[in-house]
């Protein structure tokens, strides 16, 4: 009898044994669902980065460099943190676009459409904007050291505290545009309309006003105006004193 029930007990702690843990069955099962999680989100941003040129693609951090998307419709494309660099926009359509953070460095976005597009924080060193359509769009705390936006039309664009260092801005419409904080030291600023612009603080060291109309500016202070590059036909407003001696002129 003794034997019997030992060889029982034995029995049952076999059994016990060999059921699964309930702990280890959870754990095992998150595990799984863990892993298909990340598999899934991996292969969904690999599908996005793949996915070809359209109007509202995700390209979210994507390297997208030495892409040639001259005219193509990319209206609403989100670009936010991609590497853009060295691409070609000639005339692309990208309005309401995002390309927040993105990398635009050297890229080419002439004659583009990129009407309330948003470059707030993104870094386009040497980028070139020539006669692009820019209305209402957002550079806000971006970087455009030596860009080129000769001939564009910033009017009603926020371009605050962003660096337009060694910029050109000939010829731009700037019309109500908020330049306030802006870095704009030898930027380039002949003949561009800056009437109703903001320039509030904004850092004028160097740059050139020659022939440029500041009257309807606002915000301009005398100290602003006096590091400044002008001439006989710049124009101030009335509560601003052309400095006796213009930096950057013929005698310098």
């Amino acid at each position: 009898m003794a034997i019997a029930k030992k060889n029982y007990l034995t029995r049952r702690r076999l059994c016990a044994w060999a059921q699964p843990k309930k702990h280890v069955t959870h754990a095992l099962f998150l595990f799984v669902i863990l892993i298909g999680v990340t598999f899934y989100d991996v292969s969904t941003a690999k599908a996005a980065c793949a996915d070809s040129p359209r109007a509202g693609v995700d390209w979210t951090g994507c390297d997208k460099r030495h892409l040639h998307l001259k005219n193509r419709d990319l209206g609403g494309a989100i670009f936010t943190g991609a590497d853009l660099s060295r691409s070609d926009y000639l005339g692309a359509n990208l309005d309401n676009a995002s390309l927040a953070g993105a990398n635009l460095s050297r890229a080419r976005f002439d004659n583009a459409n990129l009407i309330k597009a948003d470059f707030s924080r993104a870094h386009a060193y040497r980028a070139r904007f020539r006669n692009a359509i820019m209305t209402q769009s957002s550079l806000i705390e971006a970087d455009f050291h030596q860009a080129d936006f000769g001939g564009a039309n910033l009017q009603e664009t926020d371009l605050a505290e962003a660096n337009f260092q060694e910029t050109s801005f000939r010829e731009a419409n700037l019309r109500q545009a908020d330049l306030r904080r802006s870095n704009l030291a030898r930027a380039d600023l002949t003949l561009a309309d800056l009437e109703g612009a903001i320039i509030e603080n904004a850092n004028l060291y160097r740059s050139t006003v020659k022939g440029t109309d500041l009257s309807k500016t606002r915000g301009m202070s005398n100290s602003q105006i006096a590091v400044a590059c002008g001439d006989s036909a710049t124009k101030l407003p009335d509560n601003i004193k052309a400095p006796e001696h213009w930096l950057c002129s013929d005698s310098d």
